[in-house]
């Protein structure tokens, strides 16, 4: 799910059993009090302002949509596969109108639709910092260093010192 209440964004997801709360110290509290166990939440934007962390907590948690709702909205059988059945896949809930759609889908914006990260954060995405560069990455010198090795990272006799030490 995805809630936004002023600058504080959250991404709440649902884990496994035995994942346990992973999220803003305010969300584990709340969840702890709740009952709510296995959860990963990330907050982006204002983190500091607990108030709205927590508004936006509760603001998913009144407006969730059920396995139903989604199935009307989608046409779709929800499934789920879990570690316990050995994931075989259950179905979870049905179209009440009983018209389930069929056909393939057929175009990207289509499958985009029925993408997870779409259905139950709101077409929007987690922030994915790069990876950190380290201080000596810049350096003439480590450059040098690097493009050396490169030309002979595959070579035996560079591999055979490498595995001994001597590199």
């Amino acid at each position: 799910m995805f809630t936004q209440y002023h600058r504080s964004k959250v991404f709440i997801e649902k884990k496994e059993e035995g994942f346990g709360l992973r999220c803003h110290r305010a969300i584990r509290t709340c969840c702890e009090l709740i009952g709510i166990k296995d959860l990963h939440c990330k907050v982006e934007g204002s983190t500091k302002n607990v108030n709205a962390v927590t508004q936006a907590l509760f603001d998913a948690l009144i407006n969730q949509e059920t396995h139903h709702e989604l199935a009307d909205r989608m046409g779709y059988h929800v499934v789920e596969f879990r570690k316990e059945r050995e994931h075989l896949p259950v179905t979870i809930a049905s179209p009440s109108s009983g018209i389930v759609r069929e056909d393939e889908l057929k175009d990207e914006d289509e499958d985009l639709e029925v993408e997870f990260d779409r259905l139950y954060f709101g077409g929007k995405c987690r922030l994915e910092r790069p990876p950190r560069q380290w201080h000596y990455s810049k350096l003439k010198s480590w450059k040098k260093k690097t493009k050396e090795m490169h030309a002979i990272r595959n070579q035996p006799e560079a591999q055979i010192l490498h595995r001994a030490g001597f590199w």
